[in-house]
């Protein structure tokens, strides 16, 4: 006795690509958790992507508005990530002001947001220099104003916790920093977008994850703002800073950045593998 099995095989076969192209396309999920270190112009937000959906991530970011529900059409931050958890830094706000946030993430089947929250800044603060600031640290820097999107910088000895960081062990990937005072965010930020998987003790990963007085917004110094904390501070006998060299965030290129020795005072540089000292600092 013969079958003739292929017209059932390929009846199979139309039944399992019918069923391909009817599967439900599905939108991405992410979550926004409460603000952190927030001040009169600034605040860190942690988003968590849930779930990427259909085809993959291709857009996420936050929007923020004075009023509730924001969206595309309100103030946009764009964030590099299209995976897992990730904190956002807002800056450039209004002091003792009333914001809305939301998330959003975009996939193959649309657009997503998250859930909303609701924050307010300080009003604007009074310090005085060499004040401990609200983080712990010792208040080196300070603007006279906020039009530069914050007015205050302090400085906190890291040696205790962590002696010997290095740079960025994936040397050849340049990120395009700056050395000017108040760049040493904007340059931990940058190496912090562009991470991927990187050693847990490099120094900008490590500085992304410390917490001290609620504050997680601490970030590496550019080399200018390092000559700052070695003048106000290292030579005033203050903080507890050591003499020797100091990791900036500031490359020299692709394959090196940029130290200070706090003895002598010179800029030398090394490559981003070799392990060296830093110090912790925030804006606010």
């Amino acid at each position: 006795m013969k079958f003739n099995i292929l017209p059932s095989l390929f009846l199979i076969i139309l039944l399992g690509i019918s069923c391909m192209q009817n599967d439900p396309e599905v939108l991405p999920e992410i979550l926004l958790e409460s603000p952190e270190s927030v001040s009169a112009v600034r605040v860190t937000i942690h988003s968590r992507l849930i779930n990427d959906g259909t085809g993959g991530v291709v857009r996420r970011g936050l929007t923020i508005s004075r009023q509730p529900n924001p969206d595309l059409q309100n103030t946009v931050q764009d964030d590099e990530r299209f995976y897992g958890a990730y904190d956002s830094k807002i800056f450039d706000l209004q002091p003792n002001t009333k914001f809305y946030v939301r998330a959003f993430v975009q996939n193959k089947a649309g657009l997503a947001y998250s859930n909303e929250i609701v924050f307010e800044t300080l009003p604007e603060a009074d310090y005085s220099l060499l004040e401990t600031g609200p983080g712990g640290g010792l208040i080196f820097i300070d603007m006279g104003n906020y039009d530069w999107g914050w007015r205050y910088m302090e400085a906190l000895s890291f040696e205790s916790l962590y002696y010997n960081t290095f740079w960025f062990d994936h040397q050849f990937i340049p990120l395009g920093t700056s050395n000017t005072i108040g760049s040493g965010e904007i340059n931990s930020y940058l190496y912090n977008q562009k991470n991927r998987a990187i050693n847990q003790l490099s120094s900008m990963h490590v500085l992304a994850d410390f917490n001290q007085n609620g504050y997680k917004d601490w970030f590496l110094p550019s080399i200018d703002e390092l000559k700052e904390i070695r003048e106000k501070l290292y030579l005033n006998e203050l903080v507890g800073f050591e003499g020797g060299t100091y990791w900036s965030s500031t490359e020299k290129d692709n394959m090196q950045g940029l130290l200070l020795d706090f003895s002598t005072g010179e800029v030398t540089s090394e490559y981003k593998a070799i392990g060296n000292k830093i110090i912790a600092v925030r804006l606010f």
